[in-house]
C-alpha cells in the first residue's frame, strides 16, 4: 500500500443507531463531504461522484406535517431529512492513494457493555478536509424532547464551502470480533457495513447480538485506505507493506451487572465534537 494522499484529521459526526435498527441505508440526505474509495459504487451513499462539485441544494418542502392535512406545521425554517432533498460534495479517489483517521463510537469506551444487551460497533473514517475542499451542509436534531431516534432532523440549507469536516469510505472494510483467547468468534473478518445517518454522515455499524461476558478484541481493518490516527485502540500494518492499515480495541463485556468499555475518551463515531449521547436502547448511546 503506498500512500500518497492526505493525513488523517479526526472529526465529529452524529448520533448513532440503536442496537436492533440496521439505519437507512441510502435514505438519507449526504450532508458531509465524503471520499469514496475506490468509488462510491456500493456505497450507503446513492448518488454519483464526478471531478466537479456534486453539492445539490435543498430542494422539495420545508417542514414537518404532523396533522396529515398536507401543510407543514413543525420545523417551518428546515430542510427536513426524508421530505426534502439536497446533497453535499463528495469525490472518489483509488485504493492506497489515502490516509485517514478512525474514531470509535463512545458507548465502546465509556459506557458499561452488559452481557446479553445488544452492542453496537460504530466506527468513522475522517479526511483531510484541507485536502478535499468539499461543501456541506450542517443538519441537526429538530425534536430536543425527543428520543434520537423519533426525532426529526434538518438544514436550514446553508451551504458551507469548504465544509470543516470530510469523511471517508473504503468499500473493502472488514469487522472481527472475538474474545481475546479465541475461544468466542462473534465475527469472522465479515464486510463491515456503513449507513448515511440522519445527519448525514456516512459512518460503519454493526449489531452485536446477546453478547456473551468476556474480554473481546474489535479489529477493523481497512485495505484500501492507510490509517494514520484513531482516538483510542491500538494501529497496526496488516499485509507489511509498511502502512498501517487495522486498528484493533480491547473491550470488556460485563456478566449481568455490567461491565467497561475499552479505550480512552471519545465521542460516538458519528457524532460532532462537544454534543451530547443520544438516548437508546442497549450498549449504545442514542441513534441518528
Amino acid at each position: 500500500m503506498s500512500i500518497t494522499g492526505v493525513q488523517a484529521a479526526p472529526g465529529g459526526g452524529g448520533p448513532p443507531h440503536p442496537p436492533g435498527d440496521e439505519g437507512e441505508l441510502g435514505a438519507n440526505n449526504l450532508s458531509v463531504p465524503t471520499v469514496f474509495v475506490p468509488g462510491s459504487a456500493g456505497s450507503p451513499f446513492g448518488g454519483t461522484c464526478t471531478d466537479g462539485d456534486d453539492s445539490v441544494d435543498p430542494a422539495g418542502t420545508k417542514g414537518v406535517d404532523t396533522d396529515g392535512d398536507g401543510i407543514p406545521d413543525e420545523h417551518l425554517d428546515y430542510w427536513v431529512q426524508g421530505i426534502a432533498t439536497w446533497q453535499a460534495d463528495c469525490a472518489e479517489a483509488a485504493a492506497d492513494t489515502l490516509t485517514v483517521g478512525a474514531e470509535w463510537g463512545d458507548n465502546l469506551q465509556n459506557a458499561p457493555l452488559k452481557a446479553g444487551t445488544p452492542i453496537r460497533v460504530e466506527i468513522g473514517l475522517f479526511a483531510d478536509p484541507t485536502a478535499f475542499p468539499m461543501p456541506g451542509y450542517t443538519v441537526v436534531k429538530l425534536d430536543p424532547t425527543l428520543l434520537d431516534r423519533e426525532s426529526h432532523y434538518g438544514t436550514l440549507g446553508v451551504e458551507e464551502s469548504p465544509y470543516p469536516e470530510v469523511r471517508a469510505w473504503d468499500g473493502g472494510a472488514t469487522l472481527d470480533i472475538r474474545t481475546t483467547d479465541g475461544s468466542v468468534v462473534v465475527a469472522d473478518e465479515i464486510a463491515y457495513g456503513a449507513e448515511v445517518n440522519s445527519t448525514g454522515r456516512v459512518v460503519y455499524g454493526y449489531n452485536w447480538q446477546k453478547p456473551v461476558g468476556g474480554e473481546y478484541l474489535i479489529t477493523v481493518t481497512t485495505p484500501a485506505v492507510g490509517l494514520g490516527a484513531t482516538d483510542a485502540g491500538t494501529l497496526s500494518d496488516s499485509d507489511g507493506d509498511g502502512v498501517d492499515d487495522t486498528v484493533t480495541l480491547v473491550v470488556n463485556v460485563g456478566n449481568k451487572g455490567g461491565g467497561n468499555g475499552g479505550g480512552n475518551g471519545g465521542r460516538p463515531a458519528d457524532r460532532p465534537r462537544g454534543g451530547n449521547g443520544g438516548q437508546g436502547g442497549g450498549n449504545a448511546l442514542g441513534r441518528g
